[in-house]
């Protein structure tokens, strides 16, 4: 195919193609809409680097295999999409293109050609910080008075940069306690709150969206029921030690008279 009856508007700059284009149906690809690879030998050898183009309603890059510097190539074209002018999955690839190299590289001989390559890819630009928080858990549903209790939740990043969160811990619905927490890209970081609550009776606790409660008894109930129990005990032993004497006394009474 000439060069010179496709289109020059889109097509890539400062390159040429020394051995021109080619045109040639691929047919009976099955299943419909598969990809193939296709061995192309040229006349003589092109430098590492070539690049492979064609026309497809523009002008377009495809993707090239086997670029060691010799005469032989490859190309992947699939039916119906890149690389077939058609347009359509119908098992038949048309593909006009060819393989082009920078004018300077073109007069270059095989073995110099061989120690261009091609230019890097871009970077891919990176997802900013997106920081959320993850579950909520507490140590104990009920406490004593005085006694602590652990609150502890995640701050997750699931962006590709560095982030910073301001974790607010409410109780009761105020401010309780605040803390800022650095996050790495697609990283997790811990964060537990201790308090401890005087006043007996149930604490709603929020950080974020998310919600817990406790219940805090009053301190040292436990024990204040064990001295009762063991005064109960002291009380009655007593009466009986009282009332065995008491016996005792009486009965000595009568066998004195």
């Amino acid at each position: 195919m000439a060069e010179a009856t496709l289109p020059t508007a889109g097509k890539p700059a400062g390159v040429t193609f020394p051995h021109g284009l080619f045109s040639f149906n691929i047919t009976n690809i099955v299943p419909p809409g598969s990809c193939v690879t296709v061995t192309i030998t040229l006349p003589s050898a092109v430098p590492v680097g070539t690049t492979y183009w064609k026309y497809q309603g523009g002008w377009i890059q495809i993707p090239m295999g086997s670029d060691d510097g010799d005469n032989v190539i490859t190309i992947n074209l699939c039916d119906g999409g890149l690389g077939d002018s058609d347009g359509f999955a119908d098992g038949t690839i048309v593909d006009p293109g060819g393989p082009a190299v920078v004018a300077a590289a073109a007069t270059l001989a095989p073995a110099q050609a061989g120690a261009q390559r091609a230019s890097p890819a871009p970077p891919r630009s990176l997802n900013p910080p997106q920081m959320s928080l993850q579950y909520l858990s507490i140590s104990s549903q009920q406490a004593s008075a005085g006694q602590p209790v652990t609150i502890s939740t995640n701050v997750v990043n699931t962006g590709d940069e560095s982030g910073n969160y301001n974790v607010e811990l409410k109780i009761n619905g105020q401010v309780e306690e605040t803390r800022m927490v650095s996050v790495g890209p697609q990283g997790t970081q811990p964060v537990k709150f201790t308090i401890t609550k005087d006043q007996p009776g149930t604490y709603t606790v929020n950080i974020g969206y998310q919600k817990t409660s406790f219940i805090v008894t009053g301190a040292g109930g436990s024990n204040s029921s064990r001295s009762s129990s063991g005064l109960i005990v002291l009380l009655v032993m007593a009466v009986l030690v009282l009332t065995t004497v008491v016996v005792l006394m009486l009965n000595f009474r009568r066998q004195t008279h």
